[in-house]
């Protein structure tokens, strides 16, 4: 199937009939469907996403130009991102895509961003306990991880704050982190997400592998291991 364009002006409701997002939504009706499932079950269980979104809503209603687009798919290119006048590749050499892991991508000049869900699929989503209704992480991974609903507020936020105030990639990048924190408090995760840093890692076994430090508090380190085009490979925790 080719890619389609959807402008969800249809007002799909991600939790309930009186909670509408607006998301212009570009990618196979396969990929749409997978990421407006992603966002509706990081809003179920996460009051602050829900929030979130619902913001993003009550914004586009008051700012009728407003709408904020987004487009998702699978091992996705970097993309390019620029203001009125300049264009600029995206590229290894690029800070904001280094620190970006590189499935998160801007072209304001098209109002367009891009979530790559194969990477977003790489961060391990809460799961609820029913015999007590607690959510928690899969077993084996630490509970100070990083989210998969964490990484979700995080691409919202910072993508919101670029449309809201325009593109600052420090201010849009803080915004967001701030974001994933209320979280992981949300949550009860230990620590706080920390600076990020693009290194290269040595491990036990000897070979060296490259991606993202990020600091989680003042002991832990979460290392997503990156190929290609910032392609995530896996997520090593405190290695």
């Amino acid at each position: 199937m080719g890619r389609i364009f959807f402008l969800l002006a249809v007002w799909m409701s991600f939790v309930s009939a009186n909670a509408f997002a607006h998301f212009a939504v570009e990618g196979t009706l396969e990929d749409i469907e997978t990421f407006v499932r992603e966002v509706k079950q990081a809003r179920e269980k996460s009051r602050v996403v829900d929030e979130l979104v619902r913001k993003i809503d009550a914004f586009q209603r008051e700012n009728k130009s407003f709408t904020m687009a987004i487009k998702v798919g699978r091992s996705i290119s970097p993309m390019i991102a620029g203001g009125d006048s300049q264009i600029i590749w995206l590229n290894k050499e690029n800070s904001a895509l280094n620190t970006n892991l590189g499935f998160i991508e801007m072209h304001l000049t098209k109002l367009e961003y891009a979530i790559d869900l194969d990477d977003v699929e790489k961060f391990p989503a809460f799961q609820q306990d029913p015999a007590t209704g607690s959510y928690r992480l899969p077993e084996g991974v630490p509970p100070w991880a990083i989210s998969r609903e964490a990484i979700l507020a995080h691409e919202l936020a910072e993508l919101f704050d670029a449309y809201r105030n325009s593109y600052d990639y420090s201010r849009n990048h803080a915004a967001a982190v701030e974001v994933e924190n209320e979280v992981r408090r949300e949550f009860g995760q230990p620590g706080s997400r920390g600076e990020s840093e693009d290194v290269s890692l040595t491990l036990s076994d000897g070979s060296t592998i490259t991606g993202v430090s990020i600091d989680i508090g003042a002991r832990h380190r979460v290392f997503i291991e990156t190929r290609g085009e910032r392609n995530v490979v896996k997520i090593h925790y405190d290695p």
